[in-house]
Order: structure tokens, then C-alpha cells, then sequence
């Protein structure tokens, strides 16, 4: 998890060479983002990456292996990730989902009324990014 902002988190999915123990990954992460030196090494190394952006479904993030396939990253509730193993491919993998939120969906940004905003955030996400990545893994199993 990564720093985006005062309260977002940006999320890494990284695929590591079979002989690195993850116990010894350590990334110096502050307020700059990523320790410069070591930028190239994750960037190498990054198969999915997400950002919470407005402080919605950042909840319980986690990342789920399915039909020893596919590798899904949710978070809140949602998937928000698909990495396709047997095509090597990020198959869904919008880095910034509430700003193509914002840009695809014609919504007006709701400053004052976040209730609603996440509301209809929620229902974006559900049919644009979710329900995608369970119809793809439905189709390719």
C-alpha cells in the first residue's frame, strides 16, 4: 500500500521471482511516494495497481486466486483487479477507477453531498469494473 494523498491508498500487486522470500520485500514508502531507488525495482515487478481516490471501498483489500487462474484484487467489497495467468495479462486494471468514474459516467462531482456520491460511485463500479471481471472469469474458465 502506497500513499496517494492525505487519506488515499494506492495498492501494488507485485509478481516476485520464485526464490524471494517476501518476508524480505521491504519498500521505504513516505509522504514522496516510493523511495526513488527503488521505484524501477517495483515498477519491473507490478502486475496490478489501484488507487483508492476519494476515500471509497478502500476496506479489507486483498487479492484472491480463482480456478488457479485468476488473480483478483478487491477491496471494500469489490473487485477492482484481474490478472490473467494464463495470458500473462492485466486483464482489468484501472488504476484510478473514481477518476474514470468522474470522466466516463457524465456524474457532476458532489463536494458537499458525499453520500450520494459514493452511492452512485458504488453503482459504477459494480457494473463497469466488478460485474466485468466476474463475466470475464465466468467466459474463460
Amino acid at each position: 500500500m502506497d500513499s496517494w494523498g492525505i487519506g488515499d491508498q494506492g495498492y501494488y500487486v507485485l509478481q516476485l521471482e520464485k526464490d524471494t522470500n517476501p518476508k524480505d520485500v521491504y519498500v521505504e514508502i513516505n509522504m514522496d511516494g516510493i523511495n526513488p531507488k527503488q521505484r524501477e525495482w517495483m515498477d519491473n515487478r507490478t502486475i496490478l495497481f489501484n488507487y483508492a481516490e476519494a476515500g471509497y471501498h478502500y476496506q479489507n483489500p486483498n487479492i484472491k486466486l480463482i480456478d488457479n487462474r485468476f488473480l483478483v484484487f478487491s477491496r471494500g467489497g469489490y473487485y477492482y483487479g484481474l490478472y490473467d495467468l494464463k495470458t500473462q495479462k492485466d486483464t482489468f486494471n484501472i488504476g484510478s477507477p473514481w477518476n474514470e468514474f468522474i470522466e466516463k459516467s457524465g456524474y457532476y462531482y458532489e463536494k458537499i453531498n458525499r453520500e450520494k456520491e459514493e452511492k452512485e460511485y458504488t453503482i459504477w463500479v459494480e457494473k463497469n469494473i466488478h460485474d466485468n471481471i466476474k463475466k470475464y472469469i465466468q467466459f474463460n474458465k
